[in-house]
């Protein structure tokens, strides 16, 4: 037995999965990590100020980057000939970096013209947000070259020396200077240093594409950029919202609580790269049945993890967290419920994909975006937990839309019932955090709760706790040892 996990775990396909995992744990784990450090050096307001800085980066980066990454999936990683596919590669990337910079500048321009005297970004600010924008579709294609060649280890070590130096440069502001403008700079620095590294280290020549491969690329990028900017709608526009409408002191604990709603995100991803991948191949090759099996394993798990996270998120946040804060473990709950209704999608979303049928994707995120937004902007003046309900009904939309159209393309025997009565369950319970002020009561239910939700697995058939039998011949004794 111990030979077999021994030889599972130097599998390269294994083995690379773990690296991209870690790296995407540290990539996506920093905020978490800095957390308690930075709320001890930064007031609401200026924590605040740095959310509506990074979310509307993120917002001008799907935009500039027209999502040219994809095309690297698409066109040039189908390409046999080596040296032909990397001519391409250079080709689009150094297409893309022309396009964001020039992209770049004419927002810029517009900013200084019409926007900078109504808006808390400084000029300052609005260049820093200039610079990364312009190089975050290159460094997106750059990371994407890594993973279709299979550089995982380098992946992970760019990925640690960045973590690195923007850890020590932000604890390096915070005691010395705890400016927002230099703190969003140390981002904005990290981004155009991994750029200029992995452009080196990629050995791309800076070459233009034709014509004709440029508009080809960018009829195939577009409308999935406009997918990724339909998605923002329902995680990362209510910021802009809350931000038009309360003071940035509100949006730094908005921001707090959606932090620990990601960290449900990450909990949950390496089920996704385990099973995203295989989905498919594992309802052609051995049914509905094991595809329903693993999918309500997934829901199990993601119902499990939410209240788990929203009880940990409580206790971390009243122990750790300056008393200015401590506001964010009531919204941390909905942002939670959130999480939970967009990560029950994408398992959901099955029926869909395998009928090709991405418009109706689109559409769906069209429909639910709209009403989502329209609602939270009327709502805006009732406060923050008013707007995350509204995000609440639109991720749930969601769900039902996609869950119906996937049983209707492709029907699957779930068991409605018992799938229906956990995620009502993980939402009651979690929904009860948001009566909680105590670190004791949270602590309480951190161990209560998910007894009583794994009891009500087993009662449903969805876990069962019995001996586990393995196909070889190892006895359990031999299990014993190993574990």
């Amino acid at each position: 037995m111990r030979q077999k996990i021994h030889a599972w775990l130097k599998q390269e396909n294994v083995k690379s999965m773990s690296l991209y995992a870690a790296s995407l744990l540290m990539m996506k784990g920093t905020s978490l990590i800095m957390l308690p450090f930075m709320a001890a050096y930064l007031t609401p307001s200026q924590f605040g100020h740095l959310e509506l800085l990074s979310i509307t980066t993120v917002f001008f980066s799907l935009l500039v980057g027209l999502a040219m990454h994809e095309n690297l999936y698409r066109f040039i990683g189908t390409i046999k000939q080596p040296s032909v596919r990397f001519t391409r590669v250079c080709e689009l990337c150094s297409g893309s970096l022309i396009t964001s910079m020039l992209l770049a500048v004419l927002f810029a321009i517009c900013y200084f013209i019409l926007f900078s005297a109504s808006t808390s970004i400084s000029h300052h600010q609005a260049i820093l947000i200039a610079i990364v924008i312009s190089f975050e579709a290159p460094l997106a294609i750059c990371l994407a070259w890594l993973r279709l060649n299979n550089k995982a280890l380098t992946f992970f070590k760019v990925s640690f020396v960045t973590l690195i130096i923007q850890i020590s440069l932000i604890v390096w502001i915070l005691v010395t200077n705890p400016s927002v403008t230099l703190l969003f700079g140390v981002g904005a620095l990290c981004s155009l240093m991994q750029t200029i590294y992995l452009y080196l280290h990629n050995k791309f020549s800076f070459k233009l594409p034709s014509n004709a491969d440029y508009k080809k690329y960018l009829r195939y990028s577009s409308p999935l950029m406009l997918s990724s900017i339909v998605a923002f709608g329902l995680s990362g526009a209510e910021r802009w919202v809350i931000a038009e409408s309360h003071p940035l002191e509100t949006l730094g604990i908005y921001a707090v609580a959606a932090k620990f709603a990601l960290a449900l995100g990450i909990l949950i991803q390496p089920f996704h790269m385990w099973w995203m991948p295989k989905r498919f191949e594992v309802l052609e090759n051995q049914g509905t049945n094991k595809v329903v099996y693993h999918t309500q394993q997934g829901i199990a798990a993601l119902c499990l993890l939410s209240i788990l996270v929203t009880w940990i998120s409580q206790c971390f946040i009243m122990a750790t967290l300056p008393s200015t804060y401590h506001a964010a473990s009531q919204l941390v709950v909905i942002c939670i419920i959130i999480m939970l209704l967009k990560e029950m999608v994408e398992l959901l979303n099955i029926g869909v994909l395998y009928a090709k049928k991405t418009n109706y994707l689109f559409y769906i995120n069209v429909f639910a975006t709209s009403i989502a937004l329209s609602l939270a902007w009327i709502l805006k003046d009732t406060g923050v937990p008013a707007i995350l309900l509204c995000l609440c009904l639109g991720q749930l939309i969601r769900l039902i839309l996609v869950a119906y159209f996937s049983e209707s393309l492709h029907s699957m025997p779930y068991k409605v019932k018992a799938l229906l009565s956990i995620v009502l369950v993980s939402i009651l319970f979690t929904s009860s955090g948001w009566y909680n002020n105590s670190t004791q009561i949270a602590g309480l239910m951190l161990v209560v709760q998910p007894i009583i939700f794994l009891a009500l697995l087993q009662k449903l058939n969805l876990i069962k706790f019995h001996k586990i039998y393995l196909k070889d011949s190892t006895s359990e004794k031999d299990i014993g040892r190993i574990l």
